[in-house]
């Protein structure tokens, strides 16, 4: 099948809710099965937006918009057209725009989310590309300072109830904000300390344990929400995450606190614990980690640090030489 009978039958669905089904009619022949890059992108993005959240979508759809606008441009327009070739142009040009290897492994691990995709739906005959992620800087993670941490627990007087279950709940269990926000009041057990949590980043619920104090004040906070399901309602839902941060912000503003956010509070969280010698396996479950790699960014301590757990833990304590 030539590509002008493609390009002809594809303004049909163009701009409109495409399928699979009206992708494959475009084909007669099993080994002639191609498509549109364009209509590959919407397909996978479609069903993107059925099965993950939204911040999954706005990656993906972030990521290939600049990968649509870079094919088109060197005139590839669909699938079958993109070769090992294609990938290492495709690293070239974002290497030549300054963007870092962590960025380009995204971007073209974006693309090729997008193939494997319409490989799986039949749309194409499996290609064979191989892609080796580009070697990617460790950057050190940046928290809360403690000592402005100290300060936000002196200033939580003066602010509202709901106020305080925020800012406490996120530093003293690392829970992300769409955790947070998503929290039901039966989702709380006051008598085992913990809260149930359903909508998680990773899919899989999980419990998360709580302190004394802090569930104190969401039995609080949960007796003046007026009935409502949620532990931090808004009108008929839930309050949304530019809630959390603009709180967020107005304390950073008032106390001149050069870092904060609820990302940089679950980095202290899990800094912290393991900093006081929790295993990492253990902070890995807190935090909800599908892998353990993703908490071993936690422990880059500073070599005095390094030193003086040595001293603290070294093995010799445990017999009984004297020296």
């Amino acid at each position: 099948m030539g590509s002008e009978m493609c390009i002809r039958d594809r303004n049909n669905i163009l701009n409109q809710q495409i399928t699979i089904k009206d992708v494959l009619t475009l084909f007669t022949e099993k080994d002639d099965r191609d498509v549109f890059i364009q209509d590959a992108v919407n397909l996978f993005l479609q069903e993107k937006k059925l099965r993950a959240r939204g911040g999954t979508v706005n990656y993906y759809s972030y990521n290939l918009k600049m990968i649509v606008e870079f094919l088109q441009a060197k005139g590839i327009h669909t699938i079958r057209s993109i070769n090992q070739s294609t990938l290492d142009s495709l690293v070239y040009y974002f290497k030549g725009r300054g963007n870092k290897n962590a960025s380009i492994n995204k971007r073209v691990n974006a693309l090729l989310a997008v193939i494997h995709f319409c490989e799986e739906k039949n749309l194409i005959s499996p290609l064979e590309l191989k892609y080796e992620r580009l070697p990617e800087e460790q950057t050190k993670i940046e928290t809360v300072d403690m000592d402005d941490m100290r300060k936000i627990i002196n200033y939580l007087p003066a602010l509202s109830l709901r106020a305080q279950a925020i800012i406490l709940l996120l530093f003293t269990t690392g829970i992300r904000t769409s955790e947070l926000i998503n929290i039901e009041s039966d989702n709380i057990d006051f008598k085992n300390l913990t809260i149930y949590l359903k909508f998680t980043k990773t899919k899989v619920a999980r419990y998360t344990p709580i302190l004394d104090s802090v569930a104190k004040i969401l039995m609080k906070l949960i007796q003046n929400n007026n009935g409502s399901k949620w532990l931090f309602p808004e009108k008929d839902s839930h309050i949304t995450p530019l809630a959390v941060k603009s709180l967020l912000r107005r304390i950073k503003k008032a106390l001149n606190i050069e870092v904060l956010s609820a990302h940089k509070l679950r980095h202290l969280y899990a800094t912290q614990l393991l900093k006081q010698g929790t295993d990492i396996k253990t902070v890995s479950r807190l935090l909800g980690h599908k892998s353990i790699r993703m908490t071993e960014r936690y422990l880059d301590l500073t070599d005095t640090e390094i030193f003086e757990k040595n001293r603290l833990n070294n093995p010799l304590y445990l017999t009984s030489f004297k020296g």
